[in-house]
This record gives C-alpha cells, sequence and structure tokens, in this order.
C-alpha cells in the first residue's frame, strides 16, 4: 500500500481476529474475510476471496452482529480499505439469520 492510498481521517485500531462477511446492497454474499484494524470512518480487511468488484457493500461483524454500509476506497491484493458510509446497526431479526447462520454463502 503505497502513501497516496493511506489517507485516512482518523487512526485506526488493530483488533484481534473479528470475522467479517461483504454482502452486496442486493443481499448477495460476496466474500469472507477479516477486520485488521477499525476506526469510526472505516476499516481494513484481509479478505477470503474475491469479493467482485462493488464499490459499495454492506460489511457485517460476526463478532457485534452489527452492519455497515461501506465503501471501497483502496485494495492491494487481498488486503482493502473500506469507508464507513452508515453508523453501525444491528441487522433486523430475518436479516441477521440469513447472513449469521449457516448456509450465508447459499443466499441469492
Amino acid at each position: 500500500m503505497d502513501e497516496d492510498m493511506d489517507r485516512r481521517v482518523r487512526d485506526r485500531s488493530p483488533v484481534s481476529f473479528r470475522p467479517a462477511r461483504l454482502f452486496s446492497l442486493e443481499g448477495r454474499f460476496l466474500a469472507d474475510a477479516a477486520i485488521l484494524e477499525r476506526s469510526a470512518d472505516g476499516a481494513r480487511l484481509r479478505l477470503f476471496g474475491n469479493a467482485g468488484e462493488a464499490a459499495e457493500v454492506y460489511l457485517y461483524d460476526e463478532t457485534d452482529r452489527r452492519r455497515w454500509r461501506a465503501r471501497r476506497v483502496w485494495s492491494d491484493g487481498y488486503k482493502a480499505g473500506y469507508a464507513f458510509l452508515s453508523v453501525p446497526e444491528a441487522p433486523e431479526r430475518e436479516e441477521a439469520e440469513r447472513v449469521f447462520g449457516r448456509y450465508y454463502a447459499m443466499t441469492h
């Protein structure tokens, strides 16, 4: 990652391994991930698969069971930075069951 890609407004704090999932705005599973660093404004992720070309996604934190609408601001191989476009929120029950359930990758 070069200096031009590191334009964050706030410092990010490293977090212990926090599993995450990326979904399209239409609800389609895109990729599993790990949150490496997070701030109030965004996160740096390690992607476990190809998240596709979607610029905006829902990022779900499996530990806290909350989500953010987020925009990818940089990517470098299997690492990527996302800026949060919303405050963290708990998904509705049906959505939480679909996203955090056993067969989450088989939806849509």
